[in-house]
């Protein structure tokens, strides 16, 4: 039995940095997209993307993304940072267009990314060990040590007696 625990692929640390990842993908996508038209995209509008979408995939970080739900991810992504960015840059068919082709790229990508996430979660499995506190183990007995002086030396007595029966 080993005394390390696992992290598993499915886990909340592993799942939390998938969620990350996959927010900042639709967040860059979008900007990319929304400069690559003409258009300006501030921080702000980029953090905020980045947030809402790494969020809205911690909720299902838990399985696999379909592909719908990928495309929802990466149009709510499109639409939220060229409204944010909208104050800046042209809102003709070039910027959709540009907007549709960047979620196309984007679906590409995190598909194949999102593909390749459980395989290597299938493949690993719950290999990967980390430190663990162990508990303290309970001891059955109890040493009493004394120390008394007898005829000008140092006698060390060591005595061992029962506790009582532990629960476990």
């Amino acid at each position: 039995m080993s005394m390390m625990p696992t992290v598993s692929p499915r886990g909340a640390a592993v799942r939390a940095l998938r969620s990350v990842l996959v927010g900042l993908t639709v967040a860059l996508c979008g900007a990319t997209a929304h400069v690559g038209a003409g258009g300006e995209v501030g921080a702000g509008a980029l953090l905020t993307v980045a947030v809402v979408a790494s969020a809205t995939t911690a909720l299902l970080a838990g399985r696999r993304l379909t592909t719908g739900q990928l495309v929802g991810l990466l149009a709510l992504g499109q639409v939220g940072l060229h409204v944010l960015g909208s104050g800046s840059g042209p809102h003709d068919a070039s910027m959709v267009l540009t907007h549709v082709v960047a979620t196309g790229v984007s679906l590409l990508a995190l598909r194949h990314a999102e593909d390749l996430w459980w395989r290597l979660a299938d493949a690993v499995g719950d290999v990967l060990a980390v430190p663990q506190v162990l508990p303290v183990p309970v001891v059955d007995h109890v040493v009493r040590v004394t120390t008394t002086v007898h005829r000008g030396r140092r006698v060390v007595r060591t005595v061992r007696s029962r506790a009582p029966p532990s629960a476990a």
